[in-house]
């Protein structure tokens, strides 16, 4: 089990990728778990990708990529969180 933002997780089989600059200030997270893995591989046709922006109190926008599957349902197979430097005014 792993302490991610002070919480404990444990995802057995997932991709957790943190990413960081050069002063370990976090700029996005790379999540798949297992199941998810799985569903990419059995229905890797057809892709699409939505996204929200400021929906979390940090303003990352969130990421989410989804497969299509035989019965035409649709089902997320990565989130993404990142950081996007938006110019000031």
């Amino acid at each position: 089990m792993q302490k991610f933002c002070g919480i404990s997780v444990l995802f057995i089989g997932a991709d957790v990728e943190l990413l960081t600059d050069a002063d370990h200030t976090l700029k996005g997270v790379f999540f798949q778990d297992q199941h998810m893995k799985s569903v990419y591989e059995a229905f890797p046709e057809f892709v699409c990708m939505d996204a929200t922006y400021k929906l979390l109190e940090t303003k990352f926008p969130v990421f989410i990529l989804l497969c299509e599957d035989s019965a035409g349902n649709t089902i997320i197979f990565v989130y993404i969180i990142t950081h996007i430097s938006v110019g000031t005014q």
